[in-house]
């Protein structure tokens, strides 16, 4: 089985794309409550606009910029063909 742990940009910038505008039917979650506006983390109080402030806010952070690079290398680069550099998206 395949797991794509990755976020679009549209996740950084664009709060109204966690708002189902068009009242789509996505069905019902496994534990029987209804699918439509994204779920959010508690930190960003079901807030769309605050959820996207401080995923900026996160990404701008020196932490983050100086380890983006191990990040990518193991969604896209080598570090997706290795157990022993902590693959955790990729069963091997």
């Amino acid at each position: 089985p395949q797991c794509n742990n990755e976020l679009t940009p549209e996740w950084f910038y664009m709060p109204q794309m966690h708002f189902n505008t068009n009242l789509c039917n996505f069905g019902v979650h496994s534990e029987g409550w209804q699918v439509s506006n994204t779920k959010l983390p508690a930190w960003a109080k079901n807030d769309p606009y605050l959820f996207v402030m401080y995923q900026r806010r996160f990404m701008e952070m020196t932490k983050f910029n100086t380890n983006i690079n191990v990040w990518i290398d193991m969604l896209f680069g080598v570090k997706q063909q290795s157990k022993s550099d902590l693959n955790i998206f990729f069963e091997l």
